[in-house]
């Protein structure tokens, strides 16, 4: 072999066959179960209603990866990315409330006419009272091309990572709230479940869900009714810290909105879903 074919193997053939060989074909992240290695969360392809639809792993780890999920016409991102060491859990530290206001800016710059709709900014993320706490902001958003959008934004923090989440739902959609809530309910789960088994055991790896994938009917509700909190009595051992005046003092996030009324909306838009589902 003389040395012009072995420069042209070394500078371009064996290369081109390395980047080939490891280089992961475009299924292979959307296929199945997504383990989050940072939070522990889990992301099946099918999470209660929503169908998952891509799954982007971002080349720079400031970035972490961002996976969407569809139901109907509407679409759901979910970013995971790291935020500030020493952020702590939840949604009222200074460093979430900064970044927040950049998650507000960076809607702006994407939709020019989107305009803020008022509400509360810290919420529970989901519908049970043990659900994190978020902060969040609506919008309407007129295109250039295309439907009136109503969207929303949530903003969380887990294990030291940002969680966000953009729900986008044509105005037009009767189920438009419904379902955005829904959405961000079935979230809220997933990171109950994993804090929980972090807790119980946390030199050990979160449980995988189970492999049966979700189905039309009782399994595919966006809110299922196993998601209630049952309340625990309060423990009236000696030792048991019980709650002082400063703690009742603190403000609570609201759930938006009435809870009861809520849960029986997203069970009569998910049947009646499944039954368009069925009939097609």
């Amino acid at each position: 072999m003389n040395n012009k074919k072995l420069i042209f193997l070394t500078l371009f053939v064996i290369p081109f066959v390395l980047a080939c060989a490891k280089r992961p074909s475009p299924d292979t992240l959307n296929t199945g179960l997504y383990l989050e290695n940072t939070t522990k969360l889990e992301f099946l392809d099918q999470l209660r209603g929503y169908k998952r639809t891509a799954i982007k792993e971002f080349p720079d780890p400031a970035l972490g990866v961002g996976l969407t999920y569809k139901l109907e016409d509407a679409w759901f991102d979910v970013f995971i990315y790291p935020a500030p060491q020493g952020t702590p859990d939840g949604a009222r530290s200074q460093q979430i409330a900064k970044h927040f206001k950049t998650a507000i800016k960076d809607v702006s710059n994407q939709w020019k006419n989107a305009r803020i709709i008022p509400g509360k900014e810290i919420i529970k993320l989901g519908l049970s009272k043990q659900s994190p706490e978020s902060r969040s902001a609506k919008f309407q958003i007129t295109q250039q091309s295309g439907p009136k959008l109503y969207s929303q934004l949530y903003l969380t923090v887990f294990k030291g990572q940002f969680i966000k989440i953009r729900a986008s739902v044509p105005f037009q959609n009767k189920n438009s709230l419904l379902m955005t809530t829904g959405f961000a309910d079935a979230i809220a789960e997933l990171i109950s479940k994993a804090s929980s088994a972090s807790a119980v055991n946390p030199k050990q790896p979160v449980a995988k869900f189970p492999a049966k994938q979700a189905t039309a009917g009782k399994n595919n509700k966006i809110f299922n009714q196993k998601t209630k909190a049952k309340a625990t009595p309060a423990s009236s051992k000696k030792g048991t810290r019980q709650p002082s005046a400063a703690d009742k003092s603190k403000p609570e996030a609201s759930i938006e909105p009435d809870d009861k009324a809520l849960m029986k909306a997203l069970e009569d838009a998910l049947n009646d879903f499944d039954q368009r589902k069925q009939s097609q």
